[in-house]
Formats: C-alpha cells, sequence, structure tokens
C-alpha cells in the first residue's frame, strides 16, 4: 500500500471511525469508496438488481466467514450467523443464513435502520 492510499485510509477513519464503507464492500465482492457517507452506502445496498460478486449459494461456511474478516462484531447460531458494522449514524447488520446439513450458505439479508421496523432486504446470490 502505498503512502497516499494509507493517507486516505487515515483520513476515512476520520469519517467512519468504526467500520469503513469499502470493508463492506470487499466481502460483496463490490467497490465502495470511503468517500460515500452513510446514507449514501445504504442507496447502494437498497439497489434493487443488487447482487453479491463475491458470495453464492452453496459458499462453504468457513469462505464466507473468511470474505469478512475485519468484521467488528460476529455473533454464530446454529443455522446462522450476525455480521455488525457499526457507523457513526447508525448500523448495517447482515444475517447469514447457512444449511444444516452442507454448511453451505443459503440466504443473506440486510438490516438497517432505515428500512421498517422488522423488515429486511435480502441480497441475492450468485449460483454456483
Amino acid at each position: 500500500m502505498t503512502m497516499i492510499h494509507r493517507c486516505l485510509r487515515l483520513l476515512a477513519r476520520f469519517r467512519h471511525p468504526y467500520s469503513l464503507p469499502c470493508e463492506i464492500g470487499n466481502a460483496l465482492g463490490l467497490t465502495f469508496s470511503n468517500a460515500l457517507g452513510f446514507d449514501e452506502l445504504l442507496k447502494e445496498l437498497e439497489q434493487v438488481n443488487f447482487e453479491s460478486q463475491s458470495l453464492y449459494r452453496d459458499m462453504p461456511k468457513w469462505e464466507v466467514l473468511s470474505l469478512f474478516g475485519t468484521t467488528p462484531k460476529l455473533e454464530h447460531f446454529a443455522d446462522r450467523t450476525s455480521i455488525s458494522f457499526p457507523f457513526s449514524y447508525g448500523w448495517i447488520q447482515f444475517d447469514l443464513f447457512f444449511d444444516r446439513t452442507t454448511n453451505g450458505l443459503r440466504r443473506i439479508f440486510l438490516h438497517h435502520p432505515n428500512l421498517p421496523l422488522g423488515t429486511s432486504k435480502e441480497i441475492r446470490l450468485k449460483r454456483t
């Protein structure tokens, strides 16, 4: 990483001290600029045609979790994992559901404070 990239990342940490948009983008196989504000990032994630480029259906659990390696908060349950990214103005959470027998990824849902209470947005997964 060059000195300029390190300086830009440091400046981005002043705007987003807890999580960076690029960390979410890296996990989903997308490119998000750290210059995005929280609301702009949510709009990008809420696009109707949004599909993860790095996650696919039946992907092994260990491989999925390795993509979320920089995640501040991970909670493991029997058949799902909850991943949270805190920001200064809110949070973004992903619920990843896995098949109990194969341990492969089945579905992923996006939750954030701008969605109506009790709702979530499903993120489409590529087929293998």
